[in-house]
């Protein structure tokens, strides 16, 4: 989560006041446009959905009484103490205030979502003035529909055992009150003392030594596939934290926050910020490539008495995590069945085969016995929405493990029966969090099939390693926000994916970016010299003067239109250029009918590609299978000609 998100939500929260006595269509549609680039991060809408029990469907109009419906019940559930204005909002029927209604209390949950994700920490202070703040705009915008006091009302003290009262207050009074109390919050930056800094430094240093003598002693054929065997580059921060912690940790509210990014430096690089943060971004103040680790109750006594134990319990998590990364991507069917079934007796199941099939026992105190039949799925197979019906309506109890990766979507229609349990790969992995520091039961796994499987693989591990970059290409698309917020870096994902779908089919690679404008509309493009040596590129060259080719990135919300397809057009009659391009659009194009109508007028003219996020992905794909990418744009050229 970003800072630069919550202060446009805190600008937002300021207008809405204002928008009820002078309602202006242009605003309303910002805050409509930020709501919904915000509803396209999937992990917002599953709280969103499952908190307050809107579905998009609703999100299409912020003017839909029955979203405010389901808010007021959010709010009941809450035991919000202005349910009763919200309401009277609700039974007025007035479309403006019912929007404006909408609007901000969808903005409160945004705002309060963004304060409690474990990528933000926070001081006690901090975190207390954050909330004044949103009370205060809160409170300004119920004293824009005319209310002037704050209702009495009564909360179950648990500490005290009794109930506590409130008395009724003047809303106005409460408002400068807040106003103050926020005027006087001064941030004021601590400074890491010597002694704490010379120890992180020699702790990080100490962790890398042990993490290299752990992979020559136990893992030496794979050293040099380790991530930070040759170096490795250390981004330090410490910053406060309101959490509660168990009484059994350290009592501090200090979190030391780590970023590892490996380097060929063959040394240990350690960057400490020499300030101590009482809020901190974690994916503002870490580069993308950095792998983070948060440390709550630092303490440095503690750290220092303990230290030899803290370095092993973190190397040993580093070595795992990075010995199953490989495993899950190299693992062939026998690796997968061995790890799964290792890992389901680690979760108290018992494996047992008969002639006709495998069944899985688990016992526990509450459900008793229970019996799984287990039906396993290889990799070429997938679960066909006819078998998804027909496992939904069983009556004994299944146990699903698929090798292949099961659709999220299949997954909830199988677990809506109690009687089924369905695990992939992914599942398999994820669930070895569980056991990541119980050395005890975990390292059996690692040592007879993990290790071995990996020790002979290395052909398939140096190829993985192109692997490895090609998923997190698609990783990082994939998690790229949609719209403006995540323009910039969809743009330069988009060049990463060129240079590396295209590396190896161009004689030289060149790839230049450049800004220009289109009638006040700001384009950056990439311009690569076409000196690609695959038959599909000479035919470019060929059939459309094909010089250059240009790209163009649209990370809209929505399908590019016929302006789009203009603009590129009108690029393409420069001589030099050539008549080809391609545009990288993230929802695709709105109208396919549009583009052959556009492409049918300009047919013998120009020939321009449009590739949505799934094409992208397999331009990406198909270079890490060894696959020529220029298939994909083949297959593209192949369909729009034919339906022209």
């Amino acid at each position: 989560m970003k800072y630069s998100i919550l202060t446009l939500v805190m600008q937002y929260l300021s207008e809405i006041p204002k928008l009820r006595s002078d309602y202006d269509e242009q605003k309303v549609h910002a805050i409509e446009s930020f709501i919904n680039e915000r509803i396209e991060n999937p992990i917002f809408y599953d709280y969103l959905h499952s908190s307050v029990g809107i579905d998009m469907s609703l999100l299409e109009n912020f003017g839909d009484k029955e979203i405010l419906k389901n808010l007021l019940n959010y709010s009941h559930k809450t035991r919000d103490i202005f349910l009763y204005i919200d309401s009277q909002v609700y039974q007025s029927g007035i479309s403006p205030n019912i929007k404006l209604t909408i609007l901000r209390k969808i903005l409160e949950l945004i705002y309060t979502f963004s304060l409690t994700q474990k990528s933000v920490l926070m001081s006690a202070e901090a975190w207390d003035y954050y909330q004044k703040v949103l009370r205060r705009y809160i409170l300004m915008d119920y004293s824009s529909c005319g209310v002037q006091e704050i209702p009495p009302y009564r909360i179950w003290d648990k500490r005290q055992n009794s109930m506590k009262n409130f008395a009724a207050k003047t809303l106005q009074d409460e408002i400068e009150k807040l106003s103050y109390s926020i005027s006087q919050f001064k941030y004021n930056p601590k400074k890491i003392d010597v002694e704490t800094k010379q120890f992180i430094e020699a702790y990080i240093s100490n962790w890398w030594n042990n993490y290299r003598g752990v992979i020559e002693t136990r893992y030496p054929l794979l050293a040099n596939h380790f991530q930070y065997y040759s170096g490795v580059q250390v981004h330090v921060f410490l910053s406060e934290s309101n959490m509660g912690l168990p009484t059994n940790f350290a009592q501090t509210n200090i979190c030391l926050c780590t970023g590892k990014q490996k380097s060929t430096s063959g040394g240990c690089e350690v960057v400490i910020d020499q300030e101590i943060k009482s809020i901190i971004f974690i994916e503002d103040s870490f580069d993308e490539q950095d792998k983070v680790w948060v440390d709550l109750g630092f303490d440095l006594d503690l750290y220092r008495k303990d230290e030899r134990d803290i370095e092993k319990s973190t190397v040993y998590g580093d070595l795992v995590n990075e010995l199953l990364t490989v495993f899950y991507r190299t693992a062939d069917s026998i690796a997968f069945r061995d790890f799964s079934d290792g890992v389901l007796k680690l979760e108290g199941f018992n494996l047992l085969s008969f002639a006709d099939k495998e069944v899985a026992i688990k016992s526990d105190f509450i459900s008793g016995k229970q019996q799984y039949e287990i039906l396993r799925l290889n990799k070429e197979e997938k679960l066909e929405p006819k078998d998804v019906e027909k496992y939904t309506k069983i009556k004994h109890g299944i146990l699903i493990i698929g090798e292949p990766i099961i659709p999220d979507a299949t997954k909830k229609q199988l677990r809506s029966n109690p009687n089924i349990i369905v695990k992939d790969f992914n599942d398999i992995i994820s669930h070895m969090d569980n056991y990541m520091f119980d050395k005890s039961r975990i390292q059996p796994l690692i040592d007879k099939i993990v290790y071995p499987h990996l020790s002979n693989s290395l052909p398939a591990i140096v190829t993985d390693l192109s692997r490895f970059k090609a998923e997190k290409l698609i990783e990082q698309l994939k998690e790229c926000p949609v719209g403006k917020e995540g323009w910039r870096q969809f743009e330069n994902i988009c060049l990463d994916i060129l240079k590396y779908a295209l590396k190896g089919t161009f004689a030289n690679l060149l790839v230049k970016s450049q800004a220009r404008n289109d009638n006040g509309t700001d384009i950056r493009d990439f311009i690569i010299a076409n000196n690609g040596t695959s038959l599909f590129w000479q035919d470019m060259k060929y059939m459309y003067d094909c010089n250059n080719i240009v790209v163009e990135c649209k990370n809209y919300s929505e399908g590019i239109g016929n302006g789009e397809l203009r603009q590129m057009s009108d690029y393409l009659e420069k001589e030099a250029i050539g008549r080809f391009g391609l545009i990288f659009s993230r929802k695709g194009i709105k109208d396919s009918a549009k583009q052959i109508e556009y492409l049918s007028i300009n047919r013998t003219k120009k020939l321009i590609l449009v590739l949505k996020e799934e094409d992208i992905c397999d331009l990406v794909r198909k270079k890490s299978n060894g696959e020529n990418p220029e298939d994909i744009l083949e297959a593209l050229k192949f369909n729009l000609e034919t339906l022209i």
